[in-house]
């Protein structure tokens, strides 16, 4: 075992709550400090009467490695539940519940002729025979297929009907952003893993999994770093906290913020501690704002969206999703409770992000209705809402290179974690915060 060491992590989102109990596992003393008044970041849940409502991830995948072996760990395995229902693509003509792991599925695509959903199917083959070079969680692989745009690769290799009717809407519901700005990568490694596919969530919410790893890990919420310094005489990070009037001393530091907060916090830090590099990096790195809205309607018939509704073809879409809830998340709900979310996208949550929660309802249901014309004119209840102005971390072309290069020169006592050093997804932030804390040692 490495030597014992008194360490700390900033933030509890899932890259910090992983860094923290990978640290503990090995043994070494662990402080972790979170600003608000409960773990998970943008894997938090809002509890309700009646629902448990995942405020960001909402799903995670059977090509999790990871999170897999830590929810057998920390028992959280017996929460798993199946969300393997259709996702509806609608282009406001019509709507088509596509099963993505279903063949017979794919080939009653409306949109696609023959011969282009062949092509799809060839493509998909030649990424499957290479699926090994891909890891959708490792920057290291997927830098080298990191040169262009999802938009540009997509018409390129399959076309621009493919690209608006079947790889819009694989990408743009989850992650907010358009095609347009991210690494072909990010397609590449997802449509590689496609024919195989599953989908799951926690019962009870995702948040579970934040708490369930931060177990005998020192949490201080309600309790903000404002400030990261580097004592040299004694090789000691002091962290300075905002409305306090001491500092805390410790052997190292794991920053696991978003990228521009990273930046801030350790802007004392000479380049010596964080390179001209990495400081470019964090600075430079963006984000897609993603305002939620969830809704309660018990006049929603069963078969309306399934697991989601996802807009597909040519133009700009206001809704990401139109997400039925009530059958996954929920551990108590009454028969009649019907939980269905809006999620928008980059664009329009910019938009929103400073209106009054009634514009903001009321325009969220007006994008449903595009979709869903037959949803009544009046909004339904809305239950919850929420407004992330940094919801995801975009991977735009050459930036898995760049994380390669920022991960090479990491180094203690000042390390970063994040799903900004991986694709923005659940396992890509636990992995984030396990490779920070190897550098610890464990």
């Amino acid at each position: 075992m490495a030597d014992v060491r008194k360490l700390a992590v900033i933030g509890s989102g899932a890259a910090g709550c992983a860094a923290a109990w990978f640290l503990r596992q090995a043994g070494h003393h662990v402080t972790l400090y979170e600003k608000n008044e409960a773990p998970g970041g943008r894997i938090q849940t809002w509890q309700g009467e009646t629902a448990s409502i995942n405020t960001g991830a909402v799903f995670f995948t059977n090509f999790y490695p990871l999170l897999w072996e830590l929810l057998g760990e920390t028992g959280l395995a017996r929460r798993i539940m199946s969300c393997d229902k259709a996702v509806v693509l609608s282009d406001r003509q019509q709507r088509y519940a596509y099963n993505v792991a279903s063949v017979r599925s794919f080939f009653g695509i409306p949109w696609l002729s023959m011969k282009e959903k062949l092509r799809v199917i060839r493509h998909t083959v030649g990424l499957l025979l290479r699926k090994t070079r891909f890891d959708l969680a490792d920057p290291r692989q997927l830098a080298r297929f990191d040169h262009q745009s999802i938009a540009d690769y997509a018409r390129q290799h399959l076309g621009d009907t493919i690209y608006h009717y079947l790889v819009r809407p694989a990408i743009e519901p989850y992650w907010y952003f358009s095609c347009e700005q991210a690494s072909a990568a990010l397609m590449m490694a997802l449509q590689a893993e496609v024919p195989g596919v599953q989908f799951y969530t926690l019962r009870g919410g995702m948040e579970q999994i934040a708490r369930a790893l931060l177990k005998d890990v020192s949490v201080r919420f309600r309790t903000e770093v404002v400030d990261v310094r580097y004592m040299p005489d004694s090789r000691q990070v002091q962290l300075r906290l905002k409305d306090a009037s001491e500092t805390e001393v410790f052997d190292g530091v794991i920053v696991a913020t978003q990228a521009h907060q990273a930046a801030a916090l350790t802007a004392s830090l000479d380049e010596t501690l964080v390179s001209p590099e990495q400081r470019s990096f964090l600075a430079e790195q963006k984000y897609a704002a993603c305002v939620t809205v969830w809704f309660r309607s018990g006049s929603i018939s069963m078969g309306d969206c399934g697991f989601q509704l996802a807009p597909t073809g040519p133009g700009t879409h206001g809704l990401a999703a139109w997400t039925d809830l009530s059958q996954t998340e929920s551990d108590s709900a009454a028969p009649n409770e019907r939980i269905v979310g809006a999620w928008l996208r980059d664009a329009l949550s910019r938009k929103l992000l400073d209106e009054p929660d009634d514009v903001v309802i009321r325009t969220a249901w007006q994008e449903a209705r595009l979709f869903s014309p037959e949803l009544p004119e009046q909004p339904a209840e809305a239950v919850h809402l929420v407004r992330r102005r940094c919801a995801i971390p975009i991977p735009e072309p050459g930036r898995y290179r760049r994380m390669v290069d920022f991960r090479q020169r990491q180094k203690p006592p000042v390390v970063f974690a994040g799903d900004y050093l991986a694709t923005a997804t659940v396992e890509g932030a636990l992995r984030s915060g396990q490779t920070a804390a190897a550098l610890f040692g464990i």
